[in-house]
């Protein structure tokens, strides 16, 4: 809307069959990112070193990597049907925010740790108490903070 209370012309010009196809490709992408990250997480738990990444002469795929993942999969999800209905609550909306808020605040504080250099921390906290002993992943194998 303008100021004037009108639609904008790009709105009012845009092809629905564009518009209808990319959101399409926007829910199957967030339905693939989910689903990648649900089966990292499965190599993880189970040790399946085939699905915690592509092989050995790569670094794996971090947990948390997975989850963060997941979790910003999930908010676009969200937003795709606050878009669709107009009726949605304020609180599936700020669900979706608050996804897509923590999916940054992950990345920003992985880009830090590699920044100095250093483990930022949440990391094993959050992640491997659950794994078995042994099982968390050394520092090379996720970066310094294992985003």
């Amino acid at each position: 809307m303008t100021a004037r209370g009108q639609t904008s012309g790009a709105s009012r010009d845009a092809d629905p069959r564009l518009v209808s196809w990319l959101q399409w490709l926007s829910r199957g992408s967030a339905v693939v990112a989910a689903l990648m990250g649900f089966v990292v997480l499965l190599g993880w738990a189970y040790d399946v070193e085939l699905l915690e990444g592509p092989g050995r002469q790569h670094v794996t795929t971090n947990p948390t990597t997975a989850l963060a993942v997941m979790l910003a999969a999930a908010s676009l999800w969200i937003q795709h049907a606050v878009w669709r209905r107009s009726s949605t609550s304020r609180a599936v909306r700020a669900v979706a925010g608050i996804a897509a808020v923590v999916v940054v605040a992950v990345g920003a504080t992985t880009l830090v740790g590699y920044l100095i250099g250093r483990n930022v921390g949440y990391y094993e906290d959050l992640i491997f108490q659950s794994l078995p002993v042994g099982r968390a992943p050394a520092l090379d194998d996720g970066g310094p903070v294992g985003g």
